[in-house]
């Protein structure tokens, strides 16, 4: 757990390994409860939103937050309607809005903890 909290500086919510599988609305309850017992289930438990769009001047940028992640740990590319992020060994894809699908990615950096990843106007 210790290399897990410091992996991840975000909230980790845990329930203890049961015997079998929550199968059913009154398994998933309780486990619902147990995950959520001190936190309300609708709380926000990040200070950020992680994934953003905005712009910066005329160009269009996508944020991602990535808290403990070095710029040496991440590949940032582009394909068609999706980004594809690789950070250390995960691999992920994100669906990029319309308003990105076609543009070129011209720069990507990692500022305080967020990977902003910059397309073309």
């Amino acid at each position: 757990m210790a290399a897990i909290e410091a992996s991840f500086p975000v909230p980790i919510l845990c329930v203890p390994l049961r015997e079998a599988e929550p199968i059913g609305a009154a398994a998933i309850g309780e486990l619902g409860a147990a995950l959520f017992r001190d936190v309300a289930p609708a709380d926000r438990l990040g200070g950020t939103r992680p994934i953003e769009v905005f712009r910066r001047g005329r160009r269009p940028v996508l944020a991602i937050a990535l808290p403990g992640t070095s710029k040496e740990e991440v590949e940032v590319a582009a394909t068609g309607r999706e980004l594809l992020l690789r950070v250390r060994d995960a691999q992920r894809r994100i669906a990029l809005p319309d308003s990105l699908i076609g543009r070129p990615v011209e720069e990507s950096r990692l500022r305080r903890g967020r990977l902003e990843v910059v397309f073309g106007a």
